[in-house]
């Protein structure tokens, strides 16, 4: 029993290969040598499990699973064909190993600049790409002129996020990357540079169940960066707030089928690329920090030879000096600081994305507040309400728009689904346009009205302090 344990804990003495299906070895020492190398039984949320560990170095594509959870017997059938002679007993090298492996107390993704607990197991396996310094002209400029559009701004804070994964695996930004763009543009490969970036630990998703469904907790758990193909989330308030969540909640649920839920930390980035107008709701209520939006340029839309070297790049041993590059990265050097990652900083793109975003009664609303008049119906007959002039209101009311609630909650929610209550609650609406802005509720005159409920929008947001919906 003693060899035993001390085999186990002999890399050089076992099979070389981390395929299950290899060889385990000609003794019993080299097999339990490789068994040690290939696997760790742990404590999955108080059921004991058999964890295959990852070989970033035998993986035939990043698409492929970094970690295989076995159950007991499971794991017993898989080397049922493996029987080592014990004295004068054949034994099955699993229940051998099963008997004697130390066992570990919980399993998490941890990645540096975290340390590790003693008796975890930990799913971060470092990185298969490995750095070499060099020139790498050709990403470069993909990254300026293609995806950034020229922008050395949107350039510059798109090098920090991509340098904060690669430095700090194991702190959690809170923004991801939507990239809008036609076909052939390059948005795609964009993704597939930051999958080598970050793999084995990435997973390139297509399906919206494998983003936000029941059970996409268990493979995003032990990943770093999801790279979302053309996706099309659309309008829908539900998904976009798990979205949110993913963006930035620090923990993720892992429903593992068969096992009860469990609470993993979370580590997770977001690339979403898309040629949808509306990829996913982005409300202006100050959530939409959370999103980098950027859009390809068209230079290069469907150049065959452009995007064989481009890939010839991104595939051969140019990575390795991006990989260089961003491992020696200094935020300073770029006027940031780490933190500075947590902000993505507003674009064109993105606020255009919010106004496309928008409902249609939230988008009358931010047409009215951008023309400042409106013509409504009351008590039968049309009436145009206007901003308050210099001279003809109250001190401090110049500039204001003051309408009845009734004729304009009628006006506003007349477009919008009536079963939906978010179109029907006007001040919900303008609170999400503009965050922490007053909204006056009062009961008087208003136009030719002499007693009725009315609203008095602030100067700040009528005209100029509102864009008006594209």
């Amino acid at each position: 029993m003693e060899e035993v344990i001390e085999a186990m804990g002999n890399e050089d003495l076992g099979y070389p290969s981390m395929d299950p299906a290899d060889p385990l070895g000609d003794t019993s020492a080299e097999m339990m040598a490789t068994m040690g190398r290939r696997f760790a039984p742990i404590d999955l949320d108080g059921k004991f499990k058999i964890v295959r560990k990852p070989d970033l170095g035998s993986f035939h594509s990043e698409l492929m699973s970094t970690v295989v959870i076995y159950g007991k017997y499971d794991f017993l059938d898989l080397h049922l064909d493996r029987q080592i002679k014990i004295g004068d007993e054949m034994v099955n090298p699993a229940q051998l190993f099963l008997e004697t492996a130390k066992r570990k107390s919980g399993m998490g993704l941890i990645p540096p600049p975290l340390e590790c607990p003693e008796n975890y197991f930990n799913l971060y396996q470092g990185r298969k790409l490995q750095s070499k310094p060099g020139s790498w002209r050709t990403l470069r400029r993909f990254i300026l002129k293609v995806i950034c559009k020229r922008d050395r701004k949107k350039y510059r804070w798109l090098i920090l996020w991509m340098a904060h994964m690669v430095q700090r695996p194991g702190e959690k930004p809170g923004t991801a990357i939507i990239c809008r763009g036609e076909g052939g543009t390059g948005k795609g490969s964009f993704g597939q540079l930051l999958a080598k970036l970050a793999a084995p630990h990435f997973k390139q998703l297509e399906k919206q169940v494998h983003v936000v469904g029941q059970f996409a907790g268990e493979h995003l758990s032990k990943c770093i960066l999801a790279v979302v193909n053309e996706a099309v989330f659309g309008k829908d308030p539900k998904v976009a707030s798990e979205l949110k969540a993913l963006v930035d909640s620090t923990t993720i649920q892992a429903e593992v089928k068969g096992m009860s839920v469990v609470t993993l930390p979370s580590f997770l980035r977001l690339y979403i690329d898309s040629n949808a107008k509306v990829p996913l709701l982005i409300a202006g209520n100050g959530s939409e920090r959370r999103y980098f939006v950027l859009e390809t340029s068209t230079d290069h839309q469907r150049d065959d030879a452009y995007f064989t070297e481009l890939h010839a790049a991104i595939n051969g041993g140019k990575m390795a000096a991006v990989l260089d590059y961003l491992e020696c990265y200094d935020p300073a050097s770029a006027g940031f600081t780490w933190n500075d990652v947590r902000d993505a900083p507003a674009t064109v793109e993105r606020d255009a994305r919010a106004e496309y975003s928008m409902s249609a009664p939230m988008r009358r609303l931010a047409d009215v507040l951008a023309d400042g008049a409106v013509t409504l119906m009351v008590d039968g007959q049309q009436e145009t309400f206007e901003t308050f002039e210099v001279g003809k209101c109250d001190k401090g009311d110049e500039g204001c728009l003051r309408v009845p609630q009734t004729a304009f909650k009628d006006y506003i929610c007349s477009v919008g689904e009536k079963r939906n209550a978010e179109d029907s609650d006007v001040i919900a609406m303008f609170e999400r346009l503009h965050p922490r802005v007053v909204v006056t509720d009062k009961r008087g005159r208003v136009g030719s009205l002499k007693d009725r409920s009315w609203w008095q929008f602030p100067a700040d947001v009528i005209g100029a302090g509102c864009v008006k919906a594209a």
